[in-house]
């Protein structure tokens, strides 16, 4: 197996750092003759394959369920996708590191460790100044980063990038002689190459490109190489049969049978194996019933599966998935590559044991941890990954938030059980004070909010169960319905391109050959409205419309449900709308999004249908912690609360705590986009649109806690209006370009109700 380095550079930097950077990859790789064979050398340059950048239209137009806080809008008006090319790290890195020409050396690192899909070693070469300074940096999970503005002499400039390559091959290891900590470890050898960064170190580098690594320096580079060139294997997991072994001797199957064995023992289940068979076949079999199958077709070719107690598929338990990083450790297998695997969950959870695993274990085939992936996924498996992924990335930055950093939590308390214990202690104290007829109309609202959050669980696990799809059960029942397959489809407007603030969802067949689905963006077109279809296979989310104003919103949702209400079914509780969106009428939902504006594209949850005004990233929270500070201040918010408890990627969420946040924040939004949008976002009456968007959830006008909410808000309006000024300008700047809908060019009213084929 070829592994290779590849050399990539920041738009700016001179073509011949390219140039020496090769030449030094190929010195360092010669003095290791016996391996130079299994590396290759591939200088890329600025790399930007086609798709790394998109335009206003496009981005526009992505998928709801994509993560557009992690694109990078540029200068020219474009957008960089995630991933996709050399600029999109270096402009991450920068705008991390919060001063326009710097770059936060360990968040880039950071991000090339955590990139996906990639088996390559990764030298990247910046002309922007490094935060911290120094000239490079180098990790053996990513390759390395140099700076080419510090070093314009050669011989420095290709023993700075052999230094590098030092530490990705492990030079100077923790626990090895003769190293001492100076911004990460190095050599205390005379003349070694990988002696900390100094004005020595830069006399000494700058004589000639021949300086060498000292000998343990080198003892411990070759150890590093021969583990990566003789145990380079990976172990291939999957949750389907595997073809039968093409193996006769039955030898492999042994360290398995030892591994299996060992760990039925541990956990007190049967050990049971088919040696029938010419595949490795066991089964752990427990107590209560329930099953763990094992199947391998080889040493490194591994398909698991579980029945539970009562004798249904299921996914294995969290703990076999972290045996099987257990197993190709003890085996020497370096990497773990995810088959074709169609259970999200059971992918989730083999992603999870790999970057919970200490070290973390590398996967050849990691997928982009996105919207599309968590898709399906158990809240809980999402949440611990999520949590992994923020503690992975990046640490550093926390010099620049606005509060103290938070600890990290044990995995007993990461978010998913600690949020769902939480919220049934608070619905068993709530329907208590039911009964006692005690619950005050806000306890109400939090009582009906919690139990329909329990309700939606269960009917999309019965959707599921019905369907077979954990992905998108709803387009399968509508499938079985017409027989028609989700197909996309996008209208594109002439005249109201992007006016979509309000924007609207209807559950109807995603493909416009279904009568209902064509007669609806028959209509839309009709009104110059632009829609999709499909675009992007949200669950229930068959129709997007994008409109704009509140006012044009509540008419067009009026119109659609006049003309095709009969045809159009009420969103069922396990849709992606349902529970997260206002109801303009009851087969109409929608949301408003200034996706130009702020960052938060789905409503929190405790308020449907207004996304909060969110800004920076996700490990500063701008615009949570001035609310946040508040609440505590005031007492909204009991003493010792912790922002994990309320908001933020650690997902040690607390129920009552988090609807409480939650609900405050959307009002300071909500305050916001009022004072600086008025009609447009409220419509004509905002004393009724406040009524139908917080109703109970509010404290009463009047009472001690609505006029500290009150003063939270006008304090929340100020800080933006000082911090983040651009927002403001671009809501003033929605509302005076909108162009509303024409509705005088409606089509008459006609008898729609042909169109569909019946309701489920």
């Amino acid at each position: 197996m070829v592994k290779k380095i590849v050399i990539e550079s920041q738009n700016g930097v001179d073509s011949k750092f390219n140039l020496w950077a090769a030449e030094a990859v190929g010195e360092f790789l010669d003095l290791f003759p016996e391996y130079r064979d299994k590396f290759a050398i591939e200088a890329r340059g600025n790399y930007k394959p086609d798709g790394s950048e998109i335009d206003q239209e496009q981005f526009d137009h992505l998928p709801d369920n994509m993560h557009k806080k992690l694109f990078i809008k540029l200068p020219n008006g474009k957008y960089l996708v995630p991933y996709a090319s050399t600029d999109w790290y270096i402009e991450q890195a920068r705008n991390s590191s919060g001063e326009k020409d710097k770059l936060d050396v360990h968040i880039l690192g950071g991000l090339r460790q955590t990139a996906p899909n990639t088996e390559n070693i990764t030298l990247l070469l910046a002309c922007d100044t490094f935060k911290p300074f120094c000239y490079g940096c180098g990790h053996e999970d990513f390759g390395s980063s140099v700076n080419t503005t510090a070093c314009n002499n050669k011989n420095l400039f290709k023993n700075i990038i052999k230094h590098e390559l030092g530490h990705v091959f492990r030079a100077t290891y923790e626990k090895r002689n003769n190293v001492v900590q100076a911004l990460g470890e190095h050599c205390t050898n005379a003349d070694c190459i990988m002696e900390p960064y100094s004005s020595k170190f830069t006399a000494h580098l700058s004589q000639n490109d021949t300086v060498p690594f000292c000998d343990e320096c080198m003892e411990s580079m070759r150890e590093h190489l021969r583990g990566i060139v003789e145990k380079e294997k990976t172990l291939t997991v999957g949750n389907s049969s595997l073809q039968p072994s093409k193996q006769s001797n039955t030898d492999w199957k042994k360290p398995l049978r030892e591994f299996y064995t060992k760990t039925a023992l541990k956990e007190g289940s049967d050990y049971i194996e088919n040696h029938k068979s010419t595949n490795y076949q066991a089964q752990l079999k427990r107590t209560d019933g329930s099953i763990t199958n094992i199947e391998a077709s080889s040493v490194n070719n591994i398909a698991m599966s579980a029945i539970d107690k009562d004798g249904n598929p299921s996914v294995p338990k969290q703990e076999y998935f972290d045996k099987l990083v257990e197993y190709a450790r003890e085996n020497n297998l370096s990497s773990i590559k995810l088959a074709d695997i169609k259970t999200p969950e059971f992918k989730a959870r083999l992603v999870l044991a790999c970057i919970s695993a200490v070290p973390p274990m590398k996967m050849e085939n990691r997928p982009v941890l996105d919207e599309a992936f968590f898709n399906g996924v158990d809240a809980d498996t999402r949440q611990k990954i999520e949590t992994i992924m923020q503690q992975q990335i990046p640490q550093n930055n926390q010099q620049n938030t606005t509060a103290k950093p938070i600890p990290a939590q044990s995995n007993t308390l990461l978010g998913g059980q600690n949020y769902i214990d939480s919220r049934n202690k608070r619905i068993a104290e709530l329907e208590q004070k039911e009964k006692l007829n005690t619950i005050t109309p806000q306890e109400k609202a939090q009582l009906e909010h919690a139990r329909l959050r329990v309700k939606m669980k269960q009917e999309y696990a019965a959707a599921v169960q019905r369907t077979g799809d954990s992905i998108d059960p709803r387009t399968a029942e509508h499938t079985a319905r017409t027989g028609l397959k989700a197909e996309s489809y996008y209208y594109s407007s002439k005249n109201r391109q992007g006016q979509s603030a309000w924007k609207l969802h209807l559950d109807v067949m995603p493909n416009r050959k279904d009568p209902t689905t064509k007669a609806v963006s028959e209509m839309l077109e009709a009104l110059d409205v632009e829609h999709k279809i499909f675009h992007g296979g949200e669950n229930g989310k068959g129709m997007t419309v994008y409109v704009g104003s509140y006012e044009d919103a509540k008419r067009l949702s009026k119109e659609i449900n006049l003309r095709f209400g009969k045809e159009i079914s009420e969103p069922p509780l396990y849709t992606d709308q349902a529970g997260q969106e206002t109801m303009f009428n009851p087969k109409v939902s929608g949301r408003f999004y200034l996706q130009s504006a702020f960052q938060a594209q789905y409503p929190r949850g405790t308020i449907e249908g207004i996304c909060p005004a969110t800004y920076g990233s996700a490990i500063d929270h701008k615009s949570e912690f001035p609310i946040f500070v508040q609440a505590l201040k005031e007492g909204i918010l009991p003493k010792g609360t912790q922002p994990a408890e309320c908001f933020g990627l650690s997902f040690n969420w607390d129920f009552d705590k988090k609807y409480i946040f939650e609900a405050l924040e959307t009002y300071c939004a909500h305050k916001l986009y009022a004072k600086e949008m008025g009609e447009y976002y409220h419509g004509k009456d905002p004393a009724a649109y406040e009524q139908k968007m917080f109703g109970d959830i509010l404290p009463p006008t009047g009472s001690g806690d609505r006029i500290k909410w009150e003063k939270i808000a006008t304090l929340y309006t100020k800080h933006m209006a000082n911090d983040y000024p651009q927002g403001i300008s671009e809501m003033h700047k929605i509302k005076a370009n909108y162009t509303p809908v024409d509705f005088n060019k409606l089509p008459p009213l006609q008898n729609n109700n042909q169109h569909g084929n019946g309701r489920p």
